[in-house]
Order: C-alpha cells, then structure tokens, then sequence
C-alpha cells in the first residue's frame, strides 16, 4: 500500500467536527431561548394566587349580583370595564377583599374577546395584558357569559367565567 502524505488531514478533520458542533449548538440556543421566552411571559399568566383572586372576585359579584347594569353596557363599543372601584352594596367589604388578594385592577368583559384583541389600541391595554388576553380562549361565544378579569400587583394574570 502505499501511504499518502496525510499531514493536515487532523486539521481539516478538527475543522469539521467545530463547525457541526457549532451549527448544533446555534440550532439548540435558538430553541431553548424561544422556550425559555415563551415560559417567562407565560409564567405570569393564571398563576395559582392570581387564579384564587379572580374566583374570589367571581363568586363576590356572584353573591351580590349587581353587575347586571355593567354588563348591560358591554358591547361592541365598550367590550372591557373596569370594575375596580365599583360602587357595591358591600364596598367595603369589596375593597377588602381587593387588598387581602393584591389585586391591582378588576375587568369584566364578554365572554368571546376576538374584537378586543383584534381593536386592542383604541382600550388602552398595554403589551402584557395583550399578551394575556392572546392566550384566552375567543373562538366561541357563550351567551350571557362573562370574563372576570384580574390583574394582581405583582403582574400576574387570570380569569374566571360569570354567567347570569
């Protein structure tokens, strides 16, 4: 047999090995930071203590069932209300309720969303709570059925249903 000069043929091979090694890697960062990015904005999103706020909310409005002017006024115009500061029967024990649970704000909405996610500039909703509502389930529509929106102080979001 007769031997070819193979000097080089280290580097050359080394060079290879790199470059596949590097192509997988920036394959592997993509996706990992993509993963990563979707789970921190979603890590935000019904959370176990926003969950508990937004029911408790729920079954308040529920007991005093007193929304039914504002949700008379939910339409095409007006499709997100701010109850917030609502003027209950029981306010007092209402904004208790929203200090014990962190609550920074308090939306009712209907139930299907689709023309206020696609109408988003014209309510004043800002990137995160766009985000939030992305993430609703808006295909169908129920009829007289609500969303009770809660955003808590530190960011977090949920929702909970209110049908009369």
């Amino acid at each position: 047999m007769i031997k070819l000069n193979n000097k080089g043929f280290f580097l050359a091979e080394t060079i290879v090995v790199v470059g596949i090694v590097a192509a997988i890697l920036v394959l592997f960062y993509s996706q990992i930071s993509s993963f990563y990015h979707n789970y921190e904005r979603n890590s935000k999103y019904n959370t176990v203590e926003a969950i508990h706020a937004a029911r408790n909310v729920k079954i308040f409005i529920e007991q005093n069932q007193q929304l039914n002017p504002v949700t008379n006024s939910i339409n095409q115009n007006t499709p997100l209300i701010d109850i917030t500061t609502y003027d209950f029967e029981n306010v007092n024990y209402y904004n208790e309720l929203i200090d014990l649970l962190n609550v920074k704000s308090v939306f009712i909405s209907a139930y299907n969303i689709n023309d206020l996610i696609t109408n988003y500039s014209s309510y004043n909703i800002d990137a995160s709570f766009l985000d939030f509502l992305r993430t609703q389930k808006v295909k169908d529509d129920k009829p007289n059925t609500y969303r009770v929106i809660v955003i808590l102080k530190n960011g977090e979001y949920a929702s909970a249903y209110y049908a009369l």
